[in-house]
């Protein structure tokens, strides 16, 4: 296998699967040490022992350490941005707990341990090198309303002045979810549970959150304190965003335009293009017939090329050429929900601005049901990055689940956020074939068993759920009238959902 050290492995987008591959072994691992300089905002780790200094893939049939090391660069640099400051959190912490440790996930961030970070404050950036000095390193930078994006080296000192989170009333002093306030009385009757979401805490699958809503209150949440985590802390949802995307679709275009074709907001895909063969139902059902790979373990793989290589993603992902009649074969692909955000803009765009795109998400669905904390974070083209990008604090993940539990109706004032039966038929049960996947929203999925019922593991039938990467999950389970959420960090132990959904379920049964 020739290993290339410049350049990238010649690969066009949706035309070759990247095989995922384990770091190359005999390489010993060790302790490692972090140093932070407070004056200059550098942060370094190093093991003390010899660590892997490169692992080698297979992506077309080639394999490069520089591009294994800019891949690696550009997502410590984004979750480094994010973390500062879309979710507010102090930077020396989040290289510790946030960054540094996802080479334990990832095989091919190997290197984190010897990279250099620089935290530029007056920028509001975050650039990380790693390897030699002449390695390739990533910048991230925070455009205000935005959020954080992976930007080139040369970028503009100032963004124009953008007004995307419109202004909004403070919450009223009311009990959750029409405010904040939560009330005392449901801990009587809940001591299992309670117990069992403490216990869920201590199996070292890294949750950071929990929060329990039964018959429309809030009983039961729980935090990581050690990592100065509370009811106001944003935390990332993952691909959790990509069941928002949906309700987005659904606000914006409705039942009768997800038959249209999707060309009608994409040009390149016009007819006689064959991908004018594609509606926007299968973009919503992962049904696009387009080829992706979404193999997070090879660093050419369509998706870490579109997340950590590509300004404009959703362009990147309109590129993809058709494999597959379109309505056919289903294939889990993060560029198809960034698709479905480009197709929002080009909409709302045809008729308004940037601005009544970017303020979109805050006034059709996240101030309406007071999710005053949600942060969709966009490219560095200004498209949502509607797969993977959206902060919100547990309760208003749990505010946006009670969305979906009340079928699109807000229940504190009774609003029809989303159209009648959008949220009803988007459901994985409509969907034929042995993926549990619906409109962007899935039917009880574990990370331990993949995609089943969700009464093959002794859950509800009618369970389903947001699901994010590296343990996040909005289950909501109707014939219990319940919202279970759980956001985490598990880059090492894997989050056994079943097992803490079930022991959520059981406290609760037990005690009503």
């Amino acid at each position: 296998m020739p290993l290339q050290r410049d350049g990238l492995c010649p690969a066009s987008p949706g035309t070759s699967r990247a095989t995922s591959m384990k770091p190359k072994e005999g390489l010993a691992g060790g302790l490692r040490i972090l140093t932070w300089d407070a004056h200059s905002g550098i942060i370094r780790a190093k093991r003390v022992t010899a660590i892997l200094a490169a692992a080698v893939f297979v992506s077309g049939g080639c394999a490069t350490i520089d591009l294994v090391r800019s891949r690696e660069a550009a997502m410590a640099a984004k979750v480094a941005c994010s973390g500062v400051y879309v979710a507010n959190r102090p930077y020396e912490h989040v290289l510790a707990n946030d960054v540094l440790p996802i080479d334990q996930a990832v095989p091919f961030l190997s290197a984190l341990s010897n990279a250099t970070f620089v935290h530029a404050a007056e920028r509001k950036s975050v650039s990380v090198r790693t390897g030699s000095p002449l390695a390739s390193s990533g910048i991230a930078a925070y455009r205000d309303n935005l959020g954080c994006a992976l930007l080139g080296a040369k970028w503009p000192e100032t963004d124009p002045p953008l007004n995307c989170i419109p202004e909004h009333a403070a919450l009223p002093d009311a009990e959750w979810p029409a405010g904040n306030r939560r009330s005392l009385y449901p801990r009587q009757g809940y001591e299992t549970l309670y117990r069992a979401v403490r216990t869920h805490f201590e199996d070292g699958a890294g949750a950071r959150a929990v929060v329990v809503v039964h018959h429309g209150r809030l009983v039961a949440e729980h935090y990581d304190s050690s990592l100065g985590l509370d009811q106001d802390s944003p935390l990332l949802g993952w691909s959790m965003a990509k069941t928002i995307t949906g309700m987005l679709v659904g606000i914006e275009i409705g039942h009768q335009g997800v038959e249209r074709s999707a060309s009608d907001w994409i040009a390149r895909w016009t007819a006689p293009d064959p991908r004018a063969q594609i509606k926007v139902k299968d973009l919503l059902e992962m049904r696009s017939g387009l080829e992706w790979s979404e193999g997070y373990a090879a660093p050419n793989s369509n998706v870490n090329v579109m997340l950590l290589g590509k300004a404009n993603m959703s362009e990147y992902a309109t590129e993809s050429t058709l494999k597959h009649p379109p309505g056919k074969y289903w294939e889990y692909s993060s560029g198809t929900t960034n698709i479905l955000q480009l197709i929002l803009r080009h909409k709302i765009e045809s008729t308004g601005s940037f601005q009544d795109y970017c303020q979109f998400p805050y006034r059709s669905l996240f101030h309406r049901i007071g999710a005053y904390s949600a942060r969709l974070e966009a490219d560095a083209a200004g498209t949502y990055v509607g797969s993977s990008y959206l902060y919100a604090t547990p309760r208003d993940w749990a505010r946006l689940g009670m969305l979906m539990l009340h079928l699109g109706k807000w229940p504190p004032s009774g609003e029809q956020i989303l159209p009648s039966h959008w949220i009803d038929e988007s459901l994985p049960k409509h969907r034929a074939g042995e993926h549990r996947y619906g409109w962007q929203t899935w039917g009880y999925l574990d990370d331990v068993d993949g995609a089943v019922y969700g009464q093959d593991l002794g859950l509800p039938e009618d369970a389903y759920h947001m699901r994010g990467h590296w343990g996040q999950s909005v289950t909501v389970v109707p014939s219990r009238d319940m919202i279970i959420i759980r956001l985490g960090w598990n880059v090492g132990t894997p989050y056994d959902a079943k097992s803490f959904v079930r022991s959520v379920l059981a406290a609760v049964g037990n005690e009503q």
